[in-house]
């Protein structure tokens, strides 16, 4: 649990960080309110976490209809990338919450104001 919220912090304090030097380093005009900043952090957070999500590693899935690639894949012991694959998408997994969990603060402070 801490290291959840140390992670939720650091993550905001630098998406936040980052997206203010992007502003005042492209924008021509004045910043802009801080309410737009914890939007964008909202967006950037979210929006990685579902990219992540959706385009997570599939666990032992081929789509080759080759009769070659079928035999050969047949032919390979498997058990130890189908196991390192269910690593990866666990590791993923809880890649996507941990972002989505650290843009609620930001959701609850577009709300609340």
């Amino acid at each position: 649990m801490k290291s959840l919220l140390l992670s939720v912090i650091s993550n905001n304090i630098i998406s936040i960080g980052s997206i203010f030097l992007l502003l005042y380093a492209l924008a021509p005009e004045p910043l802009p309110h801080w309410k737009d900043l914890v939007f964008y952090n909202l967006i950037l957070h979210w929006g990685i976490g579902a990219f992540s999500y959706l385009f997570s590693p599939q666990i032992g899935l081929y789509s080759s209809d080759d009769p070659e690639v079928i035999k050969t894949i047949t032919l390979v012991d498997q058990t130890a990338s189908v196991l390192l694959d269910k690593m990866r998408f666990m590791d993923n997994l809880s890649f996507c919450f941990r972002l989505f969990i650290s843009g609620l603060p930001s959701l609850f402070i577009l709300f609340s104001v």
